[in-house]
């Protein structure tokens, strides 16, 4: 059984090695992050957002969120607490001006679950970030109990899971292209009862919702079908690499797979970096070469 930790892992991204990190302030498994510019200047914070403590089959959704602060090692509540709880979700960072002149930057939280193997919600919820960002004095009168100022940003409606556009997902991967103006998911699973009887669809969908029309559209296949993935980007090589999932017909039923999938979406979809310029150069690091030399085929 699946059980949350209490304290954040560090990955070195030379070596792979894993250490503990800071302890959390709330244990939340399956949440979702990002590194966000929280006070102007300063580097970016580790936010989190949802999870689930105690036990993955049957813990507590969580509404909370926070943001790790590197310089003072403590974590600060920008965000509040959220309309939600929630668990597998995606989340992805908006740049300001995607669609209108006087856009904010904003967060969308996407593909989540709000039950344990209970119906996926199709709802988006946003937070439209200070143009300045934060300062200590705003950031010390925060509390995580407090409601932030989220929002539904987009209900898509939908036809059942066979709908593979528009049928909401939860424990997909996520990426985004166009600096922000697609978000791009990445498999996926559906559950619902149709005459009481449970009913579990995976998907091997890549599908990209444009945030300035808020459309879903189907834009490629994983060529297998899979959710509780990771996706990741390369901006320089232009590929997403989805690892890990619980696939059928992948020679491990019924458990995670160590395998990655290698995509690429194509011209018209430039795709960023997962969350922002690499921490090291992607020329120094071994793994991303192996990469590169193998997305040649």
């Amino acid at each position: 059984m699946e059980k949350s930790v209490h304290y954040a892992r560090i990955v070195d991204l030379e070596t792979l090695e894993i250490r503990s990190g800071p302890k959390l302030p709330y244990s939340g498994g399956a949440c979702v992050a990002l590194s966000l510019e929280i006070i102007r200047g300063e580097p970016p914070m580790i936010c989190t957002f949802g999870g689930t403590i105690d036990s993955h089959e049957s813990g507590k959704f969580l509404p909370y969120s926070s943001c790790y602060d590197r310089l003072r090692e403590r974590w600060w509540f920008p965000f509040g607490k959220l309309p939600m709880a929630f668990d597998h979700g995606s989340v992805a960072f908006i740049p300001p001006r995607r669609c209108q002149e006087n856009d904010p930057g904003r967060i969308i939280i996407l593909n989540f679950r709000t039950e344990s193997f209970g119906t996926q919600r199709s709802e988006m919820m946003a937070y439209d970030l200070p143009g300045g960002g934060w300062d200590l004095e705003q950031l010390q009168g925060l509390d995580m109990e407090e409601s932030g100022s989220w929002y539904i940003y987009t209900n898509v409606s939908y036809g059942g899971p066979t709908d593979r556009a528009n049928c909401p997902r939860d424990a997909s991967g996520g990426i985004t292209a166009n600096n922000g103006r697609d978000i791009v998911n990445f498999g996926g699973i559906y559950y619902d009862f149709p005459n009481g009887n449970f009913r579990a669809t995976r998907f091997s969908t890549i599908r990209s919702f444009d945030v300035c029309k808020k459309t879903w559209t189907v834009v490629g296949d994983l060529g297998v079908q899979t959710f509780a993935v990771q996706t990741t980007a390369s901006e320089e090589l232009q590929i997403s690499v989805t690892c890990g999932g619980e696939a059928r017909n992948s020679g491990y039923p019924g458990m995670n797979s160590p395998w990655c999938i290698v995509h690429r979406l194509g011209s018209n979809r430039p795709i960023e970096n997962r969350h922002g310029a690499p921490a090291i150069g992607i020329s120094e690091s071994n793994i991303w070469s192996e990469i590169r030399e193998r997305a040649r085929y």
